[in-house]
C-alpha cells in the first residue's frame, strides 16, 4: 500500500503552501480507495499522510482537472493536521465536532462545512484561486 506521489505539475504549486508534506503525502486511486471513498460519499478522504481517492477525483486528477489541485489543498490541509496533532486527536476531535453540530440541530452537510478542519481545509481550497487553469503534463 505504497501509494504514489502527487504529480510534479500539481506539487510545484502545492509546495508554496504546504513544504515537504507535499512529498510526503502518498495518494492512493486503487479499487479499495475508490470503494472507501465512494462508501463516504467523499471524494477523497486522509488517514494520516494517506489519501484515498473516490473514482471521480481519481479520474480528475489524471485527466488535471482544475478542481484536483483544489481537492489536493483540502486532502494535504487533513494531512497537516493528522501530522500537528496525531491520529487519535484529530479524529476524536473531528467526530466530537461533528456529532456536537448534529445534535444542535444541524443535517449532515452543514455539520459537515461547520467542523473546525474543514473549515480550515475549505480556506486552503479558496487560497488557490479556483478558477486559475491547472497546469497539465
Amino acid at each position: 500500500m505504497a501509494g504514489r506521489r502527487v504529480a510534479e505539475t500539481l506539487r510545484s504549486q502545492l509546495v508554496p503552501t504546504f513544504g515537504s508534506l507535499v512529498s510526503r503525502a502518498r495518494l492512493h486511486s486503487g479499487l479499495v480507495a475508490r470503494a472507501l471513498a465512494g462508501s463516504l460519499g467523499a471524494d477523497a478522504f486522509v488517514l494520516g499522510r494517506r489519501v484515498f481517492l473516490s473514482a471521480r477525483a481519481a479520474e480528475a486528477l489524471e485527466r488535471g482537472a482544475r478542481e484536483s489541485l483544489a481537492l489536493l489543498a483540502h486532502e494535504l490541509t487533513h494531512v497537516a493536521q493528522y501530522r500537528r496533532l496525531g491520529l487519535p486527536t484529530f479524529l476524536t476531535r473531528y467526530v466530537r465536532e461533528y456529532l456536537r453540530l448534529r445534535w444542535a440541530g444541524r443535517d449532515h452537510d452543514a455539520a459537515y462545512r461547520e467542523i473546525t478542519f474543514e473549515q480550515e481545509a475549505m480556506a486552503a481550497e479558496r487560497e488557490l484561486k479556483p478558477g486559475d487553469p491547472v497546469a497539465t503534463g
